[in-house]
């Protein structure tokens, strides 16, 4: 919704807070992490499913990527809804949202794969074994003088099998929306 509010919506600062998401981009993900582990820690989020997904939904680079996918679709078409007596909200959910599948998925296979093989915010976060998201169970196979190399390979294996089968769920999409997304008509 926010990258369509920035393509599509007028309102005031919306090129600035624009250009605040693309700076913000910028940021390395390390100088957010004390604030971000303190809220959590206030919320009481730490050693939950919550603190482990929540946080991690949405990005600025999905807001960006949504943005200029929404550019690329027609003011056109919007206008024509809009003149038979659809709503703004009509229609993003029953126009426009449709039309945006192959940019979702693009995002939500980009946005699984990062969280899924993500290492450091679940070993911040996770502090008993049983919240452990796999990269953190399989640092647990490295001892100070010995690894475990078979099992280390075996849960590597079972970490990459769910990316894969998403990645060939929506492989059409996906491939889709990267050719199109930014693309002007």
């Amino acid at each position: 919704m926010a990258g369509y509010a920035l393509a599509r919506i007028d309102f005031p600062g919306k090129k600035t807070l624009f250009l605040a998401i693309l700076a913000f981009m910028m940021v390395p993900g390390q100088v957010v992490m004390v604030p971000t582990f303190i809220l959590l820690t206030k919320l009481g989020w730490v050693n939950t499913y919550k603190g482990l997904t929540i946080p991690f939904l949405t990005s600025l680079f999905g807001i960006f990527l949504m943005r200029q996918f929404f550019l690329s679709i027609p003011k056109s078409l919007e206008e024509s809804t809009m003149i038979d007596g659809l709503s703004r909200f009509g229609i993003f959910f029953k126009i426009v949202l449709p039309l945006a599948r192959p940019a979702l998925t693009t995002q939500f296979i980009l946005m699984f794969t990062g969280n899924w093989n993500s290492f450091l915010w679940p070993s911040l976060l996770a502090t008993s074994d049983k919240m452990y998201t796999l990269p953190v169970g399989l640092n647990s196979f490295y001892g100070q003088y010995f690894q475990f190399w078979d099992q280390v390979l075996a849960g590597v294996m079972i970490l990459s099998v769910p990316s894969i089968i998403i990645f060939l769920i929506f492989q059409k999409n996906f491939i889709k929306g990267i050719a199109t997304t930014g693309m002007k008509e």
